[in-house]
């Protein structure tokens, strides 16, 4: 019976045909795809709630963790200041700045200190470097036996290249003083 039918009818069954084809294709994705949204609902609405509920877990355990660290640092602050406090030397600035003006006045008129460097050793020692210029080799040698004289300085150390010029001698001595 479809063959009696003139072409240009044919075609025209064909198009509707097609049509009516395409029409249940889409109406069949469609279907699914609305109930695969339905079937998805409740495990969307359920990781929402445990994703709220992990944020909010989160949140206050961050605060928790947040105060234990810092009062672990408070702690550990706490725990360096002691230790330091224990560890300072406890030498006063008037005892230095007594020592260092005891050592000036042993120098004499032709001695010129030009730098004094005071490193503190232990609480009761110290190292003083002193370099500076002699006007001779006796007021240089002068200087070092008054030094080692003292009772406040010890292990006076005097290079001997010091005394390589007569006059104008640039010099630098180490020693250790006792407060």
């Amino acid at each position: 019976m479809f063959n009696v039918l003139p072409d240009n009818f044919k075609e025209e069954i064909r198009k509707q045909y097609r049509g009516k084809r395409t029409i249940v294709w889409l109406s069949a994705v469609i279907a699914l795809q609305i109930s695969t949204l339905i079937f998805l609902m409740p495990s969307y609405v359920y990781l929402t709630f445990q994703e709220k509920n992990l944020v909010a877990q989160n949140d206050s355990s961050g605060q928790t963790q947040q105060t234990q660290s810092t009062a672990k640092i408070s702690q550990i602050f706490k725990t360096t200041n002691a230790q330091l406090s224990a560890l300072s030397l406890s030498v006063s600035s008037s005892s230095t700045s007594d020592l260092i003006a005891h050592l000036i006045s042993l120098k004499g008129s032709s001695i010129t200190f030009q730098e004094i460097t005071y490193t503190m050793d232990t609480a009761t020692s110290s190292t003083i470097a002193l370099s500076g210029v002699a006007a001779t080799r006796e007021s240089l040698l002068s200087l070092a036996k008054t030094l080692e004289a003292d009772d406040s300085f010890e292990n006076v150390d005097l290079p001997v290249s010091n005394f390589a010029k007569d006059k104008n001698i640039d010099f630098s001595m180490t020693m250790e003083a006792h407060l």
